[in-house]
């Protein structure tokens, strides 16, 4: 349920309600966003620029994520995990590749408006180069705890993905040139585009297809095996090594790993 990018993606949303300038120099990645909609989602977002978001756009995608994140539950409670699957991943518009969205037993269940469906993709597809991740956290630092507090870091238990995620990374760098081999990883389960190859009669296309598609229990038992990771190892079948993976990839995983690193610190997360 792509519970891996969870940790990123709700801290960015903290990060950009605090901008108090036009633009937030915060930028977007809406390359597949059909032409159609461009004028709707500038209404929405507040902006006449979609490749920046402006402070109007920040707020709005911040509130909303707020709401349906950190406040609003789901039928398997409360949880960020459940929240972002039903609130962002599974309510991805059609336009996007079908190969990126939930292909599992869920993807056929009731989605939003339309409204909603393109919010959670103005998030979703929010640019996560290391600069954009650090300039949206150093605006946004000063008031932080004033938007996510404690109580509801704890209520959705993002202090235990937070803690999960230092641990599973400290893991990591214990392994031999284990960013090499994440990168290999990457590059055996999706195309360079993000989408997930499908090859008959691969160890992928096996679970590829089951009932909750492949899932971040699935990807990360598969990462496990690759890295060679004993059943026993702390982390085995972790979708923390999922997330870690992505951010290889994406080139940030230095910049998240300070980012949360100093977020433990600010919100006085007990270690395990």
């Amino acid at each position: 349920m792509k519970t891996l990018k969870i940790a990123f993606n709700i801290f960015i949303v903290m990060f950009i309600l605090m901008c108090d300038n036009k633009s937030t120099g915060i930028k977007t990645y809406y390359h597949d966003l059909p032409v159609h909609l461009e004028k709707e989602m500038k209404g929405i977002l507040k902006t006449s620029d979609l490749s920046v978001l402006s402070k109007g756009g920040a707020e709005t995608i911040a509130n909303f994520m707020k709401e349906k994140i950190a406040k609003e539950k789901t039928q398997f409670g409360s949880l960020v995990s459940s929240s972002y699957f039903w609130h962002i991943y599974n309510a991805l518009p059609d336009f996007v590749s079908a190969a990126e969205r939930h292909h599992g037993y869920y993807r056929d269940d009731k989605k939003p408006e339309e409204r909603d469906r393109l919010m959670a993709y103005a998030f979703y597809r929010l640019n996560r180069s290391p600069e954009n991740i650090r300039a949206a956290y150093t605006l946004a630092k000063p008031m932080l705890k004033n938007f996510i507090t404690r109580d509801d870091l704890h209520r959705i238990k993002a202090d235990e993905y937070i803690n999960t995620l230092l641990y599973c990374r400290k893991f990591l760098t214990t392994l031999k040139d284990f960013d090499i081999k994440l990168n290999e990883i990457y590059d055996q389960l999706y195309e360079k585009n993000g989408q997930m190859k499908i090859v008959k009669n691969s160890a992928v296309k096996e679970v590829y297809d089951g009932a909750y598609g492949f899932s971040a229990y699935d990807q990360s038992e598969y990462i496990s095996k690759k890295l060679g990771l004993k059943e026993m190892s702390p982390f085995y079948g972790s979708t923390a090594l999922s997330f870690w993976m992505r951010r290889v990839h994406e080139g940030n995983s230095e910049e998240i790993f300070r980012i949360l690193e100093d977020l433990r610190g600010i919100y006085n997360i007990q270690h395990i």
